[in-house]
């Protein structure tokens, strides 16, 4: 009776706000302005175009939808302008009167500004207009900058900038400012992902070709976003061309990937599919091979495959209906059979293995903007991400001749996360000075955990916590010079039955309309982590935790001071200095029983971290790229000792350049140099023998039953420091009357040796060292066609 109780007051607050406001715009009428500006291409919306009344101070620039609003207080005969980098301005003649309300859907046509590609940047708009601290905006063109692992990747770019580092070659995880990568808020159109990585975390599982742009803030978050201290990731793909059918493909060494995208009546569409296919040359290769052979050679064992849609329509002018939805799953399938002996002997055995291992997600999103009133829109959202584990080992004995005729082994783990999100949005732009945002938003999350060994249940975790609360943020201009971003978020977090405020404050100066002061300060509450140990190696899966009753939740607080200028628009120039203070931060023991429990195998320790980033990036004509380079120090507490954990690296330099040369060629490049990660030494091993099997006889025959290594303090050591050059040459062309591109490209140019761990051995009574390598020279290649 209580929640539904907090239920029904909290739909009252919600309509009588929303009244308040409506009356308020009733009793502010005045002229406006209002529209959207697309791609006449594509109809795609272009984001941050400048929009203004020629020879007049009134204007504004176009949101993420491509929407603008302004008042004007004047009457008569005006020129509307829109302008953008990359696009032929727009002219048209308008005839405003008193109390009108003028709406207006413009297209802009793309123009070549150098030889190359066409560029479309808003970057510097986006400077002007918002309150944009730590975040960096990456195009889809951003994500084909550097030479790629197989194929372009969202997070491997993500890690060649100032505020991410990777874990490893073998992991696309993000490690930001001090933060693991359950930190990390990961959003695919606004759809939580839990565990977005593909083949055991060396490829994220989006598709670069459906990206429209990709949004990482690593600190100075909206009040919108929540839950996670560390970085937020926005991804958004594009909406579709509504104007003609279009399609473009990519074979890469690893995978094939097709994109479809075009008109239905009143919208847009946009298919997209991507599969490994190595599995299926094998089985090419394997059929002929096994005529020859007595013993079969195995099918490969291993695939990925990933699709994802998005469909618009358009009901009218004030309403609009989207739905996306994306389906990806990783596929391990092993099966070994082995027999000795004959069915007539007395000692025939035979055996049976196989390990059947399927993890993925699944996302559904149903969307609906609603222009109210020419300043107010509100978004209707709900959306359910699923992310499912599951994997069989199997092993089976038969003895026909004995009287134990057969032994079986069944061992079942399983992990599934299903989170249900409705929640609603609104923009107000009150007046020219206050641009307000507010919402409120409810999380129901399910999470299943268990462990199955024949038919025993060993381990079942089930919880279901839920969140809920609002947000409000206004972005206050009180004179051209100083902008002012306060917001506040209220979650209820259901498990502690306790609401958590987190305070945002975000403000920039500007000391030219090109040199801008940014500061923030503010807090983030988190209330789940994985259960994935500090110390491991590779992170295949993530095994999430909601913070339990008896945990407290983890809390960050954070500041921020940095400046920004911009060199004749082309070149942008950012350097931050940030401080981290970590409370309650859950890590979980080593051992991999130790995730099967959720309270007891956790340890809360506190943290901090602080450093300095710098970024110039060019992202105008026939040289773009960026120069990133970070100082940093990252420390957690486990008991009274202070310690580095593993993503701690105190120096990281990156630096991307991508060069066209005519319309037919260009490159691209990549420079990584960091520190050394920590580890912890192993100082010698303890054998405990076995007296049973000592042979007394003969000193130098020793057999041990086991051994205990000895470690030295945690992560004192560092490995070597990483340094990797990548290249990649790239042509376009066309091939079969389809426009192409042809791409080589060589990881680890110099084959530079980049430890990734380790390996410790004994010998004659000592101990040997063995580094175990990342990536070595590594050449691809692929050719992406369009149509």
């Amino acid at each position: 009776m209580k929640q539904g109780k907090t239920h029904t007051n909290n739909n009252y607050y919600f309509y009588l706000i929303l009244t308040i406001f409506l009356f308020i715009n009733i009793l502010s009428a005045s002229s406006t302005i209002s529209g959207f500006i697309q791609d006449k291409e594509n109809g795609e919306p272009i984001s941050y175009a400048n929009v203004f009344l020629k020879n007049t101070s009134y204007g504004t620039v176009t949101n993420n939808d491509g929407y603008f609003y302004f008042k004007i207080d004047s009457i008569g005969n005006f020129t509307l302008i829109v302008s953008m980098m990359g696009y032929k301005p727009v002219e048209k003649n308008l005839i405003i009167k008193k109390n009108t309300a003028k709406k207006i859907n413009l297209y802009m046509e793309t123009v070549a500004i150098e030889l190359g590609e066409i560029t479309k940047t808003g970057e510097i708009e986006k400077f002007k207009q918002d309150v944009r601290i730590s975040t960096i905006n990456l195009s889809n063109n951003d994500l084909r900058s550097s030479p790629v692992v197989l194929e372009p990747d969202i997070f491997r770019t993500i890690q060649l900038l100032p505020s991410a580092t990777a874990g490893n070659d073998f992991s696309s995880a993000l490690y930001v400012r001090g933060g693991s990568p359950d930190q990390n808020l990961i959003l695919l159109d606004g759809i939580t992902v839990y565990n977005p990585y593909h083949l055991g975390g060396v490829f994220s599982t989006f598709n670069t070709d459906a990206v429209k742009e990709a949004n990482f803030m690593a600190g100075g978050f909206p009040a919108k976003y929540g839950g996670r201290m560390s970085s937020v990731l926005s991804i958004l793909n594009r909406e579709g061309n509504s104007k003609n059918f279009e399609g473009q493909g990519n074979i890469s060494l690893i995978s094939s990937k097709l994109l479809l995208e075009g008109p239905i009546p009143k919208g847009s569409f946009l298919i997209a599919g991507r599969r490994t296919y190595f599995d299926g040359l094998w089985e090419l290769i394997r059929k002929p091979i096994n005529k020859k052979r007595d013993n079969d050679l195995s099918p490969f064992p291993y695939y990925f495959y990933d699709f994802q849609g998005k469909i618009n329509i358009d009901i009218n002018q004030k309403h609009r209906t989207t739905f996306s939805g994306f389906f990806g799953d990783d596929v391990l399938n092993i099966e070994e059979t082995n027999t000795w002996g004959s069915e007539e002997d007395k000692d025939y055995s035979k055996s049976k293995f196989s390990i059947d291992w399927v993890w993925g997600n699944r996302t559904v999103s149903l969307k609906h903007r609603w222009i109210i009133t020419p300043n107010l829109i509100g978004k209707f959202s709900l959306a359910r991400s699923k992310f499912h584990f599951d994997i069989e080992l199997f092993e089976e004995e038969k003895f026909p001749n004995s009287p134990d005729s057969s032994n079986n082994i069944k061992l079942k783990v399983y992990d599934y996360i299903t989170d249900v999100s409705p929640f609603v949005d609104f923009v107000w732009f009150l007046n020219d000075k206050n641009a307000i945002e507010f919402g409120s938003f409810y999380k129901k999350v399910d999470f299943n955990l268990g462990l199955t060994f024949d038919s025993n249940n060993l381990v079942d975790i089930h919880s279901k916590p839920s969140e809920y609360g609002l947000y409000f943020q206004d972005k206050f201009q009180p004179n051209p010079l100083l902008m002012i971003q306060p917001g506040i978020r209220l979650t209820h977090y259901e498990f502690k039955n306790k609401t958590y405020p987190d305070f945002r404050l975000n403000t920039k100066y500007f000391l030219s309309d090109k040199f801008a002061i940014n500061v923030a300060i503010g807090n983030v509450y988190q209330f789940l982590q994985t259960a994935n140990p500090e110390t491991e190696n590779m992170r295949i899966i993530d095994f999430w935790y909601p913070t339990s009753k008896e945990q407290l939740p983890s809390i960050v607080y954070s500041s921020i001071l940095g400046m920004e200028y911009w060199y004749k628009e082309k070149i942008q120039i950012k350097l931050e200095g940030y401080y981290k203070d970590y409370d309650h931060l859950l890590t979980l023991d080593d051992g991999f029983i130790a995730a099967f429990d959720s309270v007891n195998n956790f340890i809360e320790a506190d943290g901090y971290a602080y450093g300095v980033e710098f970024l110039i990036k060019k992202q105008i004509g026939n040289l773009t790229g960026w120069v990133g380079y970070t100082y940093s120090v990252t420390r957690k507490k486990d008991g009274n000792i202070w310690y580095p954990p593993k993503y701690d690296k105190a120096h990281n330099l990156n630096i991307v350049a991508k060069y066209d040369i005519g319309n037919k060629w260009y490159f691209n490049s990549a420079i990584v140099f960091n520190t050394g990660s920590p580890y912890t030494q192993i100082l010698g091993k303890i054998h405990l023998l076995d007296d049973e099997t000592l042979d007394t006889q003969n000193k130098y025959q020793k057999y041990y039953s086991s051994e205990i290594d000895i470690y030295g303090e945690k992560n004192s050591e560092r490995y070597p420091n990483y340094f990797r050059l990548d290249l990649g040459f790239n042509r376009r062309s066309e091939l079969f009357s389809l426009k192409t591109e042809f791409y080589f490209h060589v990881i680890n140019t110099t084959n530079h040796m980049n430890v990734f761990m380790y390996w410790w051995t004994d010998k004659d009574d000592k101990i040997y060292r063995q580094p175990v390598p990342m990536f070595p020279f590594f050449p691809s290649l692929g050719v992406k066609f369009y149509f």
